[in-house]
């Protein structure tokens, strides 16, 4: 039973106090509060007693936090006070707002900013080592024995001013409020920061000024001061856990604490903010956690704190489930649901999360039939593949009545898999299905009767962010000349089209000699340029430098295999760069390192002619590589492998293969980057990343 204040009143016993904070002792319930938060039990109650007298909303207001607090706790508390890194934030506040505002209202700045790099590489580190070590527990400490009634009565009448003052809050009820700006907490774990004045104030005046007067501007401004603080922190090392100060250490938080930080500066300044996260992306490694604030008109906007601004909606339409992190209990998720002999995915056993992928995606309901019902199990998973096995990310709740199981909210056109959760370990059922935009299921089920031939050349697609930093090379130039300041440069050749991850070998039509050759984009575009090589065609006395080899991606391209040894690479002139010049990265033969330079020389000791050009752009390095060794699997209710190669190119061909199934193609040499594929019209498409609604009739 949860115990409400109604329940309980009136309370005149001190075993009554107690009884309040058995919010925790419903039958799920993982802990129990000890007797010995009954001093702290009567500070508890003066809060309501104080809201009780003086204002009805705010004493319902606090009777919301108080009933929701018993699970919510952090995991360190600071003893000491922390007066020197307030002292530091101090000076590096007013830098980032001070010294970098000129880039905001076209006003000139007033310091040298390498001087401010310099002081925060000399000055902060000498006053930190006077700081005293501080002292911190990391034992669990649970929220109702430490907040004060001072404490509580602060935080809400903040949160009831900034509800009513601020213009983001327009329109906003009670009930939202009380989801986003009243909350005290909105990740468990980290320490507490309650709301006060400090807070409000730290930076209220510097980001919602007036003439910020949409949402993007003000995360702009946001996100371009936590940048600065960044950037003038960068170079110290702050080992404590700071609590609030942990701004100063922005670079080594993780992106669930840099979102906990903005949310409590955010909504402490008027600016309603969730916390919303996935449990992983659907086409590679790895969850996320970001902030969604609320504009003028109601409406929340993802972005991540520091990096990312507004509108960036192809990046989260690339999450799998998304949830919103809660201060009160939702009773639906496994935490509550899961049976007393069942084991659920740490990152999904919280009473605080609520699905909100509607939010981000369309949407279906999925009811799918079980065969062999488990024992001692209440909950199924959906899983998508992620770092090379299958990632839970979405419960459904068991119907043992009619053996089905219910998952909603699923996102459209996605390849997912069923199954149980037993022992730590996720154990899928049946073979993988595709959701298609209507919400049938497609599966995937291997036909042994029609065997298939594909050719492969990447073990994982192109990243999206590559492809769209390349897209702004069409238009560069490869050029030669024999002036150095090529005033008498002429086009060898120029990019066309949006480059792929591969090493290009082009023919140069022109017969002239050059001493120099140049890569250069236009509007000063960084070219990430990682292989660049001229090579001219080698004499039958000459010595030869082969260079890289260029990829061979298909049968046709073998002809470039018996050409290599009849070029020779020109070789650079060797110069001394600056140290922070990245330019020799794109000339070491790594197609995994790249220049940052917008232009890349080469000087040769004598004019040559320029028969050839190599080339290749940043990428991941996920092609088949020349001579690696490589497995192909595919699925049939199950990973079964299928044959083991070593690459002679850049392609690989398998036969006599199950079609109608997903396959894995894995690098057994090196690389981490891996996700299946289906192949259609002679392409491969990868799950989730790919549009693979073509190969279904829905």
């Amino acid at each position: 039973m949860t115990y409400t204040f109604e329940a309980l009143n009136p309370l005149k016993s001190l075993r009554g106090l107690v009884l309040i904070f058995l919010i925790l002792s419903c039958t799920k319930s993982k802990r129990i509060i000890p007797e010995s938060t009954g001093n702290n039990s009567k500070e508890l109650l003066r809060v309501i007693d104080h809201f009780k007298k003086k204002d009805s909303l705010k004493y319902v207001a606090a009777r919301f936090l108080i009933n929701n607090m018993g699970l919510h706790y952090a995991n360190s508390k600071t003893i000491n006070p922390i007066p020197v890194h307030q002292a530091v934030f101090n000076e590096v506040d007013h830098q980032a707002k001070y010294n970098y505002k000129h880039e905001l209202t076209q006003t000139k700045p007033t310091t040298n900013i390498n001087f401010l790099k310099f002081a925060t590489k000399t000055v902060i580190p000498k006053i930190l080592d006077k700081a005293p070590e501080l002292s911190v527990s990391y034992d669990t400490i649970y929220d109702v024995e430490t907040i004060t009634k001072n404490q509580l009565i602060t935080h809400t009448d903040n949160a009831f001013y900034v509800w009513k003052n601020s213009r983001f809050c327009k329109n906003m009820s009670f009930q939202e409020f009380k989801h986003t700006i009243l909350p005290y907490r909105y990740l468990d774990g980290e320490q507490l920061k309650l709301s006060t004045t400090f807070n409000r104030t730290l930076l209220h005046k510097f980001i919602t000024v007036d003439s910020l007067n949409t949402l993007n501007k003000v995360i702009e401004r946001f996100n371009f001061y936590v940048s600065k603080v960044r950037f003038l922190t960068g170079l110290v090392d702050f080992k404590d856990d700071l609590g609030f100060y942990n701004v100063l250490k922005w670079e080594k938080l993780s992106c669930e604490t840099q979102a906990n930080w903005t949310a409590n500066i955010l909504n402490d300044c008027g600016i309603p903010t969730e916390i919303h996260q996935t449990p992983n992306w659907l086409n590679r490694d790895g969850g996320h956690t970001w902030c969604a604030s609320r504009d003028e008109n109601g409406v929340y906007h993802p972005f991540s704190p520091q990096w990312q601004n507004l509108g960036d909606s192809l990046f989260y339409k690339r999450a799998s489930k998304v949830y919103k992190k809660t201060y009160e209990e939702q009773k639906d998720t496994p935490y509550f649901i899961k049976d007393n002999k069942e084991t659920v995915p740490k990152y999904l056993d919280t009473p605080f999360l609520k699905d909100v992928s509607d939010q981000y995606h369309n949407t279906v309901t999925l009811n799918i039939p079980i065969d062999a019902m488990p024992q001692n199990k209440n909950l199924a998973y959906l899983s998508i593949f992620a770092s090379q096995h299958w990632k839970p990310v979405a419960w459904g709740n068991i119907n043992k009545k009619t053996k089905t199981v219910q998952f909603d909210k699923v996102p459209v056109n996605a390849t997912y898999i069923f199954g149980f959760f037993n022992n730590d370990v996720f154990s899928p059922v049946g073979n993988p299905f595709y959701v298609s935009k209507h919400g049938n299921r497609h599966y995937f089920n291997p036909n042994n009767n029609s065997k298939t031939t594909i050719l492969v050349n990447e073990k994982y697609p192109q990243k999206e962010h590559l492809k769209k930093w390349l897209e702004l090379l069409k238009g560069a130039k490869f050029t030669g000349a024999n002036k150095p300041d090529f005033s008498d440069e002429e086009t060898l050749y120029e990019l066309k089209e949006t480059p792929l991850p591969i090493v290009y070998d082009i023919n140069i039509t022109s017969k002239s000699r050059y001493k120099y050759a140049r890569f250069k984009t236009q509007n000063n575009a960084v070219s990430y340029l990682s292989i660049f090589e001229c090579f001219t065609r080698k004499a039958p006395t000459d010595s030869i430098s082969l260079g890289t080899r260029p990829y061979i991606t298909k049968p046709s391209d073998k002809v470039l295999a018996h050409e290599i040894k009849t070029y020779s690479k020109i070789e650079d002139i060797p110069k001394k760069w600056s140290t922070n010049n990245t330019r020799d990265n794109c000339l070491d033969g790594n197609i995994e390192t790249f220049t940052n330079n917008f232009r890349i020389g080469l000087n040769f000791e004598t004019p040559k002619r320029i028969d050839k050009i190599r080339f290749a752009f940043r990428n991941a390095n996920n092609y088949v590589n020349y001579r690696d060794t490589y497995k192909l699997s595919y699925y049939d209710n199950g990973w079964k492998t299928h044959r083991v190669k070593k690459s002679k190119y850049n392609y690989l061909t398998f036969e006599n293969l199950p079609s109608n199934t997903i396959y894995w193609l894995s690098n057994l040499t090196k690389g981490k980057e891996e996700l299946p594929f289906i192949y259609h019209n002679s392409k491969q498409l990868f799950l989730n990343h790919d549009n693979i609604s073509t190969y279904f009739e829905d």
